[in-house]
This record gives structure tokens, C-alpha cells and sequence, in this order.
């Protein structure tokens, strides 16, 4: 531990700077961004999910209804109707709401570090991995890239760090039924609204975080139940929406066995995750030409489960291709795996990588405050290892990386004063 002395001066000096050293990194953040969304890439879509998506926003708007890749729930509804919101308030054409999205979004990334800078102070002790974290996150690459696309990303995010930033509010707060234990659930409700993947996790997170923090197993128990109940009632809306359209019960989304189908079939040589080449011709247009999207659903997770059962050993093969890909260093996608793009992504996520590893030992005292984050980081890494991995799909999971790699940093600095000051 660092001499208590040389501990005041640097709290007291990050007390007086860090207000305005992380305003100045906003307005660097923003004025990056703005260079990216104006200048780098041009006034369209880029990639074919935007398209989807800004589809989606348009139907909202025709007709009130909400469908996506042809399908009623094929995705979360969240995204597309903040999409269509945001085009009903600037108007114009499809270039002015991509430059509209895109602005809110860079905002969006601000709030993003924000929270991170909340969440950071109640994990470490002192200022210095807050102030780090927090001055990381908005100049983080990925982060700046994904903002200026539209899709769920940047939404979901947010709403996620808001989620953790909460929990870790409630958990300072010793863990009650109270209305901090609602908030948690509402902000994760939203999240969900935005990106299916987190799916029963949050009740859990509530339960473990409780128990962890030494409540004993019933007080656990009754967190866990109160949690269910009130996120629950937050998906109500979509449940009773789903049931009126398809008359069964769909909690999240008609995609998911797709996906399950597409990391998990013969034609999937490499772990890939592109429909064109990583599955099989014949048995998606069978599927894609049923009717109705819940048989499709069927028809993909049977094929799914078909290939995991005769095939389990090709299946683990997969699984560690996907797991893989989804911890890259360098972006799997020709065109941004060489060269510049990839030499920015090994540099930025290369190090906070590195970090975050090492914290594991250097940050142990900390281990209840960090279970969270750790049991995120294990499910998501999971989720995608057994459907479809890639880079965009680690992103959620890279403001919770920065916070790691920023406690091991402070850590660090910590122990070279303190050894600096005993020689």
C-alpha cells in the first residue's frame, strides 16, 4: 500500500482535477467521434444490419408495428424504435437520420463513461482506476467505431452499464428490497429490450451479489424472487405482445435457434458466423421457405441439437473456434484483420487484455466486489461460444474489461510509489 501521505496528496489532487481532466476528455471523445461520423465513413449504411434495423425503424413509423428481417420477433424491439423516435423528431431522409443516430450515439458514450467512473469508485478503493477507466472508455476504439453504426451496440451498452452501475449502488446500500433492487431489474428489463443475450441473468446477478455479500441463503432466495417478479413484470409488455401475435408464449426472440444453428452445423468449417459460407445451402432454404417464423425457430434448433449429438467431438472443436474469435486481439473480418485497423484494435484491446488478466492476482482483495463482473464476462464468453462469436459481440463486455485493466493499473502505480518511497 502506498505511504498514507503520498495517498492524501493524490487524492487531494484528483479531487481537484479530475472534473475538468475528464471534461476535456469528453470533448476529445465528442470531436472524435464527430470526425468518424462526418468525415471517415460516409452518410449510409455500412454494414447489412443497419439496413435491417433502419427497416425496422420505418415500419414503426408506417404502421405502428413492430417486424424485423421479416420475421414479428425475430429481434428486440428496443433499438429500432428508438431509431424511429429519433428519425420522427429530425425528419429528412435516411442520411440525416444516420447522422442524427450517430450523434446521439457519441452522447451516448459519454454517459457510458460516466457510469464507468461510478462503478470503478465503489470496486477500488481511491481515484486513480476510476479516473482511468472513466478517461479510457470514451477514447476506446471499438467504442468510437460502433458508435457511428446503426445498431443495438451502443443502446444495449449503455443500458447495460446503467444495470451494473445500479446493482453496485444496491450493493453498497446492503443489499435490501428496496427501490434501488427495482431500479436494477427496470434498467436490466430495458437492457434486454435492446439485445436478447442477457436473458435470465439479472434475477441471478441479484441473488449471487446478495449471497456473496454474506445475506445467508433465504434473504438470497427472497432477492432472487423479488427480482424475477419485477423483471418479470418489466418483459410483461413483450410477453403479452408475442402471445397475442404467435398465441405461444416467446420470451425473447425467434432468432436465437438460428443462431445456435449457424455456429453448430456440418458446412461451419471455422467457427464463422457468415450465412453464406458457415452453413449449409440446402437446409436453410428448407427451413427459411416454413411459413411461420416459430417453425422455423423449430426446425433450426432441431437441426442444431441433431449435429451437437451426432457430432460432439467437431462441436467442442467449434466451441474453441468460437471462443477463439470471440477473444481476438485483432478483428476476424477480412478487411479490418491486416494492416492499420488491426494494428489500432491490438493496441488498444491488447493491453486492456492483458491487464484485466493480471488483475485476477493483483486485484483478489476485491473478488466479491469484482463477482459480477466476472460472472458477466464467464456467461457472455459462454453464450457465444456455444452460438456465434465475433468482436461485436465481446463489445458489451469491454467497458467492464477497461474498469479491470484500470484497478490493475492503479494497482501498479500503487506498488512503484510505495517501493519508490521506501528506497
Amino acid at each position: 500500500m502506498i505511504h498514507s501521505s503520498n495517498q492524501a496528496v493524490d487524492t487531494m489532487w484528483l479531487k481537484k482535477t479530475v472534473r475538468v481532466q475528464l471534461c476535456l476528455v469528453w470533448v476529445v471523445s465528442l470531436l472524435a467521434c464527430w470526425w468518424v461520423d462526418l468525415y471517415y465513413f460516409p452518410a449510409t449504411t455500412l454494414f447489412p444490419d443497419e439496413k435491417r434495423f433502419l427497416a425496422s425503424a420505418a415500419n414503426w413509423l408506417s404502421n405502428g408495428n413492430f417486424m424485423s428481417n421479416g420475421g414479428y420477433a425475430w429481434e428486440m424491439p428496443l433499438p429500432s424504435m428508438c431509431f424511429a423516435l429519433l428519425h420522427q423528431a429530425v425528419g429528412g431522409g435516411e442520411a440525416a437520420l444516420i447522422q442524427a443516430i450517430r450523434v446521439a450515439q457519441s452522447f451516448l458514450l459519454l454517459v457510458q463513461s460516466w457510469l464507468v467512473w461510478q462503478m470503478t469508485r465503489k470496486i477500488f478503493t481511491g481515484d486513480r482506476a476510476a479516473f482511468l477507466a472513466a478517461a479510457i472508455t470514451p477514447l476506446y476504439p471499438f467504442l468510437i467505431f460502433y458508435q457511428a453504426l446503426a445498431l443495438s451496440e451502443t443502446i444495449f451498452n449503455t443500458l447495460l452499464l446503467a444495470t451494473f452501475a445500479a446493482l453496485y449502488t444496491w450493493r453498497e446500500k446492503g443489499c435490501r428490497v428496496d427501490w434501488w433492487l427495482i431500479a436494477v431489474m427496470i434498467l436490466a428489463g430495458l437492457a434486454t429490450y435492446a439485445k436478447a443475450s442477457l436473458a435470465l441473468l439479472p434475477p441471478l446477478l441479484l441473488a449471487i451479489v446478495a449471497w456473496s455479500g454474506g445475506h445467508g441463503r433465504a434473504r438470497s432466495l427472497a432477492i432472487l424472487v423479488v427480482g424475477v417478479a419485477v423483471y418479470s413484470a418489466v418483459l410483461a409488455p413483450w410477453w403479452v405482445r408475442n402471445y397475442l401475435v404467435f398465441e405461444e408464449f416467446v420470451p425473447f426472440t425467434t432468432s436465437s435457434a438460428a443462431n445456435f444453428y449457424l455456429g453448430n452445423n456440418a458446412a461451419n468449417r471455422s467457427g464463422g458466423n457468415d450465412w453464406s459460407h458457415d452453413s449449409e445451402i440446402n437446409v436453410v432454404d428448407r427451413i427459411n421457405a416454413l411459413p411461420n417464423e416459430l417453425d422455423q425457430q423449430a426446425a433450426y434448433a432441431k437441426a442444431a441439437r441433431d449435429f451437437v449429438t451426432h457430432h460432439p467431438r467437431r462441436f467442442l472443436e467449434l466451441a474453441w473456434c468460437k471462443f477463439k474469435r470471440y477473444w481476438s486481439v485483432t478483428p476476424n473480418a477480412e478487411g479490418y484483420n491486416s494492416g492499420g485497423r488491426a494494428a489500432i484494435a491490438a493496441l488498444s484491446f491488447g493491453p486492456v487484455l492483458v491487464l484485466s488478466l493480471l488483475g485476477l492476482a493483483l486485484n483478489r482483495q476485491y473478488w466479491r466486489a469484482l463477482l459480477p463482473i466476472y460472472l458477466l464476462i464467464a456467461y457472455f464468453t459462454l453464450l457465444h461460444t456455444l452460438t456465434i462469436a465475433s468482436l461485436r459481440y465481446r463489445l458489451p463486455l469491454e467497458p467492464f474489461l477497461i474498469i479491470l485493466a484500470a484497478g490493475t493499473a492503479s494497482a501498479l502505480i500503487e506498488r512503484r510509489q510505495s517501493h519508490a518511497h521506501h528506497e
